[in-house]
């Protein structure tokens, strides 16, 4: 009899522990395991409480946790675990599913490559400072967008002009001593020795031509003022500062162009800087739901705006919106790092 109800015993002993087994099978559904074992993320934050008096930092963490749980997880849905010790704040939260990461792998993956499009200015001005292979590296700059070669082979005209005229305004001295030996010449031989300084600066034609009038006119009243009286005297000092303000004026030409094509090649360089497309507003978009019509609309304006990326920003948007189903998208430690930053 007693082996009987020992048996009785064992089988129904039997029986609750397989139904206690069933009802949490499968394990990874139904336990939910710490951070320690699961895996996740800590952030902790210590609050800067000084000036402050006692009775307002009494209870001052707390507040600030309200403050938080409002702006990042309204709803409490992301399992978020907030700790207070202090004046430091504790948040753990668990990391997301295999499905998550895989698809948050691929989304950063492909923001990744969207990044690598960008074009800094230091890349642009080294690609078109090269001396060879111009052709070859703004095709590998191109990175969807063909529009860029171009507007490079623009600032790479542009460079070459900015760089032929620091030539010509690093011995100032050569021009003004050109400019002053043909002044010196006979009239009917000054245009032979002005022509290579037009040649090389066309703008500096009507500057010269006004020169040589200042000069001549210079000289004459300089000969009348001998013997000396003064209004002679007073006219010939006049005629000398007229030539001295037109001979720099001459010299100024070459400053002058070389900042004008120092303007050039900024605008130029610019110009291909705007081909990139602008991420933080890719990103604000994303932020947007995903059937909101003003969205639509912004990421087809886009995807138009910048046809060689279009693909890989319909891409961005289809991992953003997959992440977004799973409500896990406000899960990315980042994004909660930033919200905590700003509040």
């Amino acid at each position: 009899m007693l082996e009987r109800d020992m048996w009785w015993k064992i089988v129904i002993v039997g029986v609750l522990t397989a139904l206690g087994i069933a009802s949490i099978l499968p394990f990874e559904k139904k336990i939910k395991k710490g951070i320690d074992l699961a895996g996740g993320y800590t952030l902790l934050y210590e609050l800067d409480d000084s000036g402050l008096e006692g009775a307002d930092r009494t209870g001052l963490s707390q507040r600030v946790i309200e403050v938080l749980r409002r702006r990042v997880d309204p709803k409490g849905v992301y399992n978020l675990v907030w700790r207070v010790g202090g004046n430091r704040i504790e948040i753990q939260m668990p990391a997301p599913s295999k499905e998550v990461q895989e698809t948050r792998k691929q989304y950063e993956s492909l923001q990744q490559e969207l990044q690598d499009t960008i074009l800094r200015r230091s890349t642009i001005v080294s690609a078109v400072s090269r001396v060879d292979n111009r052709e070859t590296a703004f095709a590998k700059l191109a990175k969807g967008v063909p529009s860029r070669v171009a507007l490079l082979n623009d600032a790479a005209k542009a460079y070459d002009e900015l760089r032929a005229m620091d030539a010509v305004i690093a011995d100032p001295d050569k021009t003004r001593n050109a400019v002053l030996a043909a002044l010196q010449l006979p009239a009917d031989q000054r245009q032979a020795a002005f022509a290579p300084l037009i040649q090389e600066l066309p703008e500096r034609k009507d500057p010269i031509d006004a020169l040589v009038k200042a000069y001549d006119e210079h000289m004459a009243a300089q000969a009348a003022s001998q013997p000396t009286s003064q209004p002679t005297i007073d006219d010939a000092t006049a005629k000398r500062l007229a030539y001295e303000s037109a001979l720099q004026r001459v010299l100024d030409v070459a400053i002058d162009k070389s900042v004008e094509l120092e303007t050039k090649f900024d605008a130029a360089i610019g110009a291909v800087v705007s081909t990139n497309l602008d991420v933080n507003q890719l990103l604000a978009l994303l932020e947007m739901k995903p059937r909101d019509p003003a969205r639509k609309t912004r990421l087809d304006a886009m995807v138009k705006e910048f046809p060689g990326l279009g693909g890989l920003v319909e891409q961005i948007v289809d991992q953003n919106d997959k992440l977004a189903t799973h409500g896990d998208a406000a899960r990315d430690v980042w994004k909660i790092r930033r919200i905590c930053s700003g509040s």
